[in-house]
């Protein structure tokens, strides 16, 4: 089974065993029947059903606060009670919650919004790629552009662009791909460190031809 929750909301917000988990093993799980899920955009406007946004939370079981820290508490909760978790997901007609990426996380080229894990799957499904990591970085005309760190041998940077931009869409293909024969760093939690790869950036890019 699977499941979807913080340390903010004591517990689950959706879970998913059995038959549940089976139907839809993509998700995080079903929402929880005492639990209230949206989605909002950047706004706070509550999007329909299928639209990716920022997953926002409200029950019983959801924090009052952190101990000693307005500003902290005000920046995530609201009056209401509706807790702004951070992450990116989809609501499905059903009820499942698919959890798209950290909001942090997200690039914004040219207007459209482009999530890095969901990008980073896509890559991870090419067989050379064996590590893969995107970014985004400053760029005058589109304000960021999404870049691509792969570790992977035997495939080119255009190969990459194309599976990306058939997968998803043209738009979320990387601007840049830099090829590595060496691990990409990992932080404390063995995730790739996004921080030290961007700190490397300038040295990485002159890899691009």
């Amino acid at each position: 089974g699977t499941g979807y929750g913080m340390t903010e909301t004591a517990g689950s917000v959706a879970m998913a065993v059995g038959e549940d988990w089976m139907r839809n093993r993509a998700a995080a799980g079903r929402v929880l029947s005492l639990v209230d899920v949206r989605i909002e955009d950047e706004q706070g406007n509550v999007l329909p059903v299928g639209q990716a946004g920022e997953i926002v939370v409200r029950g019983a079981q959801v924090m009052l606060g952190y101990w000693d820290m307005p500003d902290e508490t005000a920046a995530v909760l609201g009056a209401d009670g509706w807790l702004r978790t951070g992450d990116v997901g989809v609501l499905d007609e059903e009820g499942y919650l698919l959890i798209v990426d950290r909001k942090k996380d997200m690039v914004i080229s040219g207007g459209e919004n482009i999530y890095c894990a969901e990008v980073e799957r896509v890559l991870s499904e090419i067989p050379e790629v064996s590590e893969c990591a995107t970014f985004g970085i400053p760029d005058e005309r589109l304000g960021e552009l999404l870049v691509a760190v792969v570790r992977a041998s035997g495939i080119t940077a255009d190969a990459v662009k194309l599976h990306v931009g058939e997968r998803l869409a043209r738009y979320k293909a990387p601007g840049h791909v830099v090829f590595t024969d060496q691990p990409l760093p990992r932080n404390h939690l063995d995730k790739v460190d996004k921080i030290a790869l961007r700190g490397r950036w300038p040295e990485l890019a002159k890899e691009i031809a």
